[in-house]
C-alpha cells in the first residue's frame, strides 16, 4: 500500500509580540531619519551588555495612529509623538550613550531572509546608570511572542514560525540553552503554539590576529586605559535568537496540522 501526499498551505493567525530592552543607545547623534512620502524612521543600536547589541526602529508611517512616548533625562512626565514624527525629535531627548529602557512591539518582516523587527513605542531614560562591569548587572533583553513550532528540538535548537497581520510567515532557528527549557521542548511537536520569551542579540565574532605583539595598556590616575592592543580582531557578527522562558499555560498542543501526509493505507487515486 502506498501513502499519498498533498501540499496544502495552512493559514496561521498573527503572532503578536512585545518587548523590553534596557541598555545604552547609539546611532542618534548626527543621524538623519530615512524618509519618503510615506514614512520617517531611524534605526538605533542598543547595547544590552558588553558583547550584545539589539537594533530598534524608531518611527514609521505618517498614516499610523500609534503614538510613541519619550521621557528624557530630568523630565517629570513623558511626552507623546505620532509614529511618523518621533524620529525627527529623538535628538531633542536623547544622545549617544544614554541609558534607556525601550518598550517595543515586534514586526514580522518577510522580506529578504525574513526578520523580527523591534519598533519602539516608548523610550525612557533610566533612573540609575548602567554598569556592564558591575557584579550586580543583569542583562534585560526580553521579547514575548507567540511562536508556531516547525519541528522537534534537535540538539540545542528548533525552528519557529512567526506570522504578521497579512498572514506572511517568517521562520527562524531558535536556540534553547537552559536545561529546564530543553526538557520542556522534548514534548513539543510540529504545529504546537508556544508563548515564548526570546533574547535577540547581535554579537561580534573574534579571531586571533597574527603577527601582533600583545602590548599591555597603561592606566591613568583616574583608571582609564590608554594604548595597548589585543591579539583578537572582529571578523563579523553573529545574530542569535534564544528562548529564555516559556509561558507554559499558554501552550496549545496541535494548534496547526502542518503535516503533508493525508493518507495512510490508501492507493493513489490516479
Amino acid at each position: 500500500m502506498k501513502k499519498w501526499y498533498v501540499n496544502m498551505a495552512v493559514k496561521m493567525e498573527m503572532t503578536k509580540g512585545y518587548g523590553i530592552i534596557v541598555g545604552k543607545v547609539y546611532g542618534i547623534e548626527g543621524k538623519e531619519p530615512r524618509k519618503n512620502d510615506y514614512l520617517s524612521e531611524l534605526r538605533v543600536r542598543v547595547k544590552t551588555s558588553n558583547d550584545h547589541t539589539v537594533w530598534v526602529k524608531v518611527g514609521g508611517f505618517f498614516s499610523s495612529r500609534l503614538n510613541v512616548k519619550l521621557k528624557g533625562r530630568g523630565m517629570e512626565e513623558a511626552e507623546e509623538y505620532s509614529l511618523g514624527e518621533v524620529a525627527d525629535v529623538l535628538q531633542d531627548y536623547f544622545t549617544d550613550g544614554d541609558d534607556v529602557l525601550i518598550r517595543c512591539g515586534v514586526e514580522v518582516n518577510p522580506y529578504k531572509d525574513g526578520s523580527l523587527d523591534l519598533v519602539a513605542y516608548g523610550i525612557y531614560s533610566c533612573k540609575d546608570p548602567i554598569d556592564f562591569e558591575s557584579k550586580d548587572f543583569e542583562e534585560r533583553n526580553e521579547i514575548t511572542i507567540d511562536m508556531v513550532v516547525q519541528g522537534e528540538l534537535k540538539g540545542n535548537s528548533l525552528v519557529g514560525t512567526f506570522v504578521n497581520y497579512k498572514g506572511q510567515e517568517v521562520s527562524k532557528t531558535i536556540e534553547a540553552n537552559y536545561e529546564p527549557i530543553k526538557e520542556y521542548l522534548k514534548d513539543i511537536k510540529m504545529g504546537d503554539l508556544l508563548r515564548v520569551m526570546l533574547k535577540m542579540t547581535t554579537e561580534p565574532i573574534y579571531e586571533e590576529a597574527e603577527g601582533k605583539e600583545d602590548k599591555k595598556a597603561t592606566k591613568t590616575l583616574m583608571g582609564r586605559s590608554i594604548g595597548g592592543n589585543s591579539k583578537r580582531k572582529i571578523v563579523g557578527n553573529k545574530e542569535t535568537i534564544e528562548i529564555i522562558d516559556i509561558e507554559v499555560d499558554k501552550t496549545i498542543k496541535g494548534k496547526y496540522d502542518l503535516s503533508d501526509e493525508v493518507g495512510n493505507d490508501e492507493e493513489l487515486p490516479f
